[in-house]
């Protein structure tokens, strides 16, 4: 069983091959956390799902402590709404974002990582601020299952008796996963997806590339290739095997939905 180590608000010392960075943690997701550096970049790290990523995993950041005057109404973390002030240029009355610190330039005043724009913004006078939400992230736990003695055997209520005398529950109503086998297209299906390992390397043993997709705009990749790919099989081309290329990027369009949900 495995927590995450780190949440929103706390400020990590991450390794690098620059030497190490520094920066708040301002948002963690199912798979990642998001860390804004100091020097006004966002970085998404792992938590450990993708320990072959390209990516530092937490085992890798370090928690640092952050100092905030008494006098600040606010802590590290908190999410705020920039109200009862003129507009700015860039910082208009409305705006939200998460608080990362005390400006460093100017004692008593807060830095804000606004929501709207990924610079970060000194020189928030507090009373201009107003906590709208506690941000609480659910503990995320990875628990192995054991191995369950004793399963249930479904059953339908209707048999069917063969003539051997044996005697089977009915299929009628379950999903009949062998007729995929039937002509050719499973297998070059499967040729498709190991050649495509090979120029589009795993991110994690048995874990494909195009499984990372999650968004709106890869899906549409999908689903234009996947045009492509079936104008070019009704036009009989034989450059490559198209049919097993609409087969691909069709799964790989309906692959994201949920995930986009999940995400967004």
């Amino acid at each position: 069983m495995k927590s995450r180590k780190f949440q929103i608000g706390d400020r990590v010392k991450v390794a690098d091959w620059t030497g190490g960075v520094a920066g708040i943690v301002v948002d963690i997701s199912y798979q990642h956390y998001v860390v804004a550096l100091d020097d006004c970049e966002k970085k998404w790290f792992p938590h450990g799902l993708y320990p072959n990523c390209v990516y530092q995993n937490e085992d890798d950041m370090e928690l640092l402590e952050v100092e905030m005057s008494s006098t600040i109404p606010f802590k590290v973390g908190d999410r705020v709404k920039r109200v009862d002030c003129e507009n700015t240029l860039h910082i208009p009355v409305g705006s939200t974002g998460v608080v990362i610190g005390e400006d460093p330039d100017y004692p008593g005043f807060v830095r804000v990582l606004w929501d709207h724009d990924a610079t970060f913004k000194g020189g928030n006078y507090p009373s201009y601020l107003q906590k709208i939400e506690e941000v609480k992230v659910p503990e995320v736990k990875i628990e192995v299952a054991e191995y369950k003695r004793g399963f249930e055997i479904k059953d339908s209520g209707e048999r069917k008796s063969f003539a051997s005398g044996m005697v089977r529950d009915v299929t009628t109503g379950k999903i009949q996963y062998h007729r995929v086998l039937d002509g050719p297209m499973f297998k070059r299906w499967a040729e498709h997806l190991t050649k495509g390992a090979t120029k589009y390397p795993d991110i994690a043993p048995g874990k494909a590339n195009w499984t990372l997709a999650k968004s709106e705009e890869e899906r549409q990749r999908f689903k234009e290739s996947a045009l492509r790919h079936f104008i070019a099989w009704y036009e009989g081309e034989t450059d490559e095997d198209h049919a097993a290329g609409v087969f691909f990027n069709i799964n790989g369009a309906e692959y994201p939905k949920d995930r986009i949900t999940m995400w967004n």
